[in-house]
């Protein structure tokens, strides 16, 4: 898949390949939006494009071994979180926190995909903020959410925020 094969989100992708164009790509995203619209799926080709050895016009080749690895989950510089309990907890986010306190291994970012952020307990959220706010170099955090309103305040204000419609 690419960017390309995403419907109906032209003017989110024009933002996150914008962000690629000027080499001015932020630490932390925060991409908002109805349930099943492409929120992940276009985290998930933003976190290839990133890595990609043979990177096109700000795409992913979707034919190199990293966008290959990042598609099936196995890349070492790419963790995507999605919890099925009812909230993501402090031991997810020391998770994540461990994971970005690493050296990239063979890419050129750290990727994490935190789905369903508004699941995110009070002391998870706040144990999070410090990362959000200085992510580690060469980390890029995504969080999706449907409902920003959900979310504390301070969490929203420390991330680049892309609208899904």
């Amino acid at each position: 898949m690419s960017f390309k094969q995403i419907v109906s989100q032209q003017n989110a992708i024009k933002l996150l390949k914008g962000t690629l164009e000027r080499n001015r790509v932020p630490g932390a995203f925060l991409f908002i939006g109805e349930p099943f619209i492409g929120k992940t799926t276009t985290a998930l080709e933003y976190a290839k494009a990133l890595n990609c050895y043979k990177i096109n016009d700000y795409e992913s080749c979707d034919n190199c071994i990293s966008c290959k690895k990042i598609e099936k989950g196995i890349h070492p510089d790419f963790k995507k979180i999605s919890v099925d309990k009812d909230f993501i907890t402090i031991e997810n986010i020391r998770d994540i926190e461990e994971f970005l306190s690493l050296q990239t291994l063979e890419g050129k970012y750290k990727v994490v995909i935190l789905k369903n952020a508004e699941k995110l307990n009070k002391s998870a959220a706040n144990a999070f903020l410090k990362t959000l706010e200085e992510p580690p170099p060469n980390s890029i955090l995504i969080l999706t959410c449907e409902n920003v309103d959900a979310l504390p305040e301070p969490l929203v204000s420390r991330t680049f925020k892309v609208y899904f419609n």
